[in-house]
């Protein structure tokens, strides 16, 4: 049986968690460009380190707001992709 997508995976939980559409496809947006960012590296061979990064990213060279950053950063929460310490992000 093939391996599931990443973005796909991603797409079931946000299923899972009964999210609507449009909040669904905001969060994937945000998580290709964190995946763009890094260079399309699997988000479990990244860590804390890296999503500081990004939002740092966003905030430097973007020029986003803080609540922006906020909604980047819960996005890739709500993906439940694990981060370094094992510790699992979900959304609360």
């Amino acid at each position: 049986m093939p391996e599931i997508k990443l973005v796909d995976q991603i797409k079931n939980v946000i299923r899972m968690k009964h999210y609507s559409m449009s909040t669904g496809k905001t969060c994937i947006g945000w998580i290709k460009r964190y995946l763009v960012f890094h260079h399309m590296r699997h988000p479990r061979d990244m860590g804390v380190t890296d999503i500081e990064s990004f939002l740092s990213h966003l905030a430097v060279k973007e020029k986003v707001s803080s609540s922006t950053q906020n909604q980047a950063l819960k996005s890739i929460q709500k993906s439940g992709v694990r981060i370094q310490n094992r510790l699992r992000v979900t959304c609360q």
